[in-house]
Formats: C-alpha cells, sequence, structure tokens
C-alpha cells in the first residue's frame, strides 16, 4: 500500500491534536510554508527553499571537519566517531550523557507518561516531551551538543522536536 493512502488519516489525526502541535507556527512561517501548522509536511514543501547541501555529504569529513574550528571543541572519542560520518552517513557516541542523566530524562519520561502530559504516538513513540519539561529543553540544548550537530549540519541547529521511545525502530 502506497504511504500516500494514508495523508488525510494523519490530517485528520492532527487536526484533532492541533494544540499540541502549536509550537510548529514559528516554523511554518521561518519557512514560508502555506499551509496551516498542523497539515502534514513533505520534502515537496521546501523544494524553494535556497540551502546549500551539507558540506559532510558532498566532502569528505575525515578532511573538513578537522578545518573547523568547533571541532576543536570536541573531545577526542566524538572526534574520531564523528570522522566516519560522510563514509557512513551515521556517527554513533557512546555514553554521550552519563548515567545519571539518562536517568534523570527518563524519569522525567515516566513522570510525563504518568501525569498525562506526554503520550505514546505512532505505536512507541513520545513525541516532543521537551514541551513539558524544562529539564527536557535544558538537555536538547545542551551546549555540547548544539557543537556537534553544528558541525555535522554546517550549519546553526535548533531544536523543533524530539523523539522519546523505549524500543528503537
Amino acid at each position: 500500500m502506497n504511504i500516500r493512502n494514508y495523508k488525510i488519516s494523519y490530517q485528520i489525526y492532527n487536526f484533532f491534536r492541533k494544540e499540541q502541535l502549536k509550537h510548529n507556527i514559528s516554523f511554518y512561517k521561518k519557512y514560508g510554508l502555506k499551509k496551516r501548522y498542523f497539515s502534514s509536511i513533505s520534502s515537496e514543501d521546501f523544494k524553494d527553499i535556497e540551502s546549500p547541501l551539507n558540506i559532510h555529504d558532498s566532502k569528505d569529513s575525515y578532511i573538513k571537519m578537522p578545518k573547523n574550528p568547533l571541532f576543536n571543541k570536541i573531545d577526542k572519542k566524538t572526534k574520531t566517531s564523528l570522522l566516519s560520518w560522510s563514509k557512513n552517513g551515521y556517527t554513533i557516541i557512546n555514553n554521550f550523557f552519563d548515567e545519571d542523566v539518562v536517568d534523570l530524562i527518563n524519569n522525567k519520561i515516566e513522570y510525563l507518561l504518568n501525569d498525562e502530559k506526554v503520550e505514546f504516538s505512532y505505536g512507541n513513540k513520545i513525541m516532543s516531551a521537551f514541551h513539558y519539561s524544562e529539564f527536557l529543553e535544558r538537555v536538547g540544548y545542551d551546549e555540547k551538543l548544539i557543537r556537534i550537530l553544528t558541525l555535522i549540519m554546517g550549519k546553526e541547529v535548533e531544536l523543533f522536536q524530539s523523539i522519546n521511545f523505549i524500543y528503537g525502530s
């Protein structure tokens, strides 16, 4: 079955949950999307927006990343992981957050679930929990995390969505 067959049900679902999607209004305005903030979007909606290709998708990150001043502000273990970005298309950074922070994240998610501030969507995903927790928002804006993402993307990044889940897909 074609995924496009689900588009109308997705739009109806979003319509009834539009209060929880209001945080998207500023992004729809920023990118000039001529749709309601609860409407679904796709890559077609961004085709006329000028955006240069990520340098690490067109140049070898092993050569290019070390030339970026941000690279020098990252610990050695993470640097090693990042150098294979162009080759693999992903990186694995083990133990990015220490166990105490991970426990606090999990406890906060559990609290938000029990308090019915968030719920599971799309099966096993909890979407945008950082909107309901200052702690989770601070984690999303972690200076080291933002530095790494800015380095990878080759431009400033900002938190617009978070996905928490019990089991990965």
